[in-house]
């Protein structure tokens, strides 16, 4: 039997919230299928926490190798890499089901943003989780309205870029030197990634923002029928159905 795949996955605190870390320490290593090998760079307020945090959860199965700071690359055995911001979660199988499409093409997963209020001394609340838009091949402009974008991307490494980001202006050069070494394809299926809404500047300002408007009311839509109405959702849902069926 083959060992599981190697994914590293660089972990950025960009504030000194120590519950984003463990949130995202937690997503990682309970993946399914794939080892992360998990490097991670905090402010030095948090290192103590971090090395605390990775001890308590390896104990899940999972490997997170703490390295306080940015290392210069990732593992040498790694097939993949990924940058994460502090605060973003994925499904068990995010990482597996990304990996699948790095032979051809770096892969970015459909997410949805995260506005969160800090509580002081507990974990943040969550105010609002939307639906992004993602286009069958993401552009870099598509994606990086947000600052934790990285989030949602696997790199295979013979692709990826020879160093890893830190700070927020390192994350978009990251991306570009990703974008120009190869495609990049939507993985299918919903969201599997959650990021944190990191953006200063919120409302429709672009084309982009209308389509994550849309994707959110394609989904909150039939949520919002069958809380009111279940007789007519299951009846719209029925006819749906067989509809699909007949185009078969």
């Amino acid at each position: 039997m083959s060992a599981a795949p190697r994914i590293h996955v660089h972990l950025v605190a960009w504030t000194d919230e120590p519950w984003d870390l463990e949130e995202s320490l937690f997503s990682l290593v309970t993946q399914h299928e794939v080892v992360p090998s998990v490097s991670v760079a905090v402010p030095a307020a948090n290192e103590g926490f971090a090395r605390a945090a990775c001890e308590r959860l390896t104990r899940l199965g999972g490997a997170a190798e703490l390295q306080v700071g940015t290392p210069p690359g990732w593992s040498a055995e790694a097939q993949a890499v990924a940058v994460w911001v502090a605060g973003t979660v994925a499904t068990p199988d995010h990482l597996a089901r990304a990996l699948a499409l790095c032979g051809t093409a770096s892969a970015i997963a459909p997410a949805r943003r995260v506005l969160r209020r800090p509580v002081p001394g507990r974990p943040p609340y969550a105010l609002r989780k939307t639906r992004r838009f993602t286009s069958a091949s993401p552009s870099l402009e598509e994606l990086g309205r947000d600052p934790a974008f990285l989030g949602r991307c696997l790199v295979a490494t013979a692709r990826a870029p020879g160093w890893l980001p830190a700070h927020p202006e390192d994350h978009r050069r990251w991306a570009a030197e990703a974008w120009s070494s190869g495609p990049v394809a939507r993985v299918a299926g919903p969201p599997s990634v959650d990021i944190p809404d990191l953006r200063t500047e919120r409302g429709v300002r672009s084309l982009d923002d209308v389509r994550d408007a849309l994707a959110e009311l394609r989904y909150q839509g039939p949520r919002w029928i069958e809380r009111r109405a279940p007789l007519t959702f299951d009846r719209l849902r029925g006819w749906y159905n067989r509809m699909r069926d007949r185009a078969r």
